[in-house]
């Protein structure tokens, strides 16, 4: 998974359209969509644009794993409070 898929897969976990986000950094639609296909490299400081809208650090966003990371989350969440109001 790459830039790309990261900085995806965090605009769909935090319910954002593509459209929006290329509004808030200054590009087309079609280009923010080329960026997210990874069919376009992201320059540092579109990856700050971005960074700032997802409200992460840049550094989060060139981090292989950011799936796995929410679902380690959400994991250890539950591994934390098993009865979820069941108890």
């Amino acid at each position: 998974m790459g830039c790309g898929s990261n900085v995806r897969e965090l605009r769909v976990m935090k319910g954002l359209k593509a459209k929006f986000v290329a509004s808030k950094i200054g590009v087309s639609p079609s280009m923010y969509c080329d960026m997210e296909k990874e069919r376009r490299r992201i320059d540092a400081s579109i990856l700050a644009k971005i960074a700032d809208v997802f409200g992460v650090s840049a550094d989060e966003l060139l981090r292989p794993r950011v799936r796995e990371t929410r679902i380690e989350m959400m994991a250890k969440k539950q591994l934390d409070h098993p009865c979820s109001g069941a108890c």
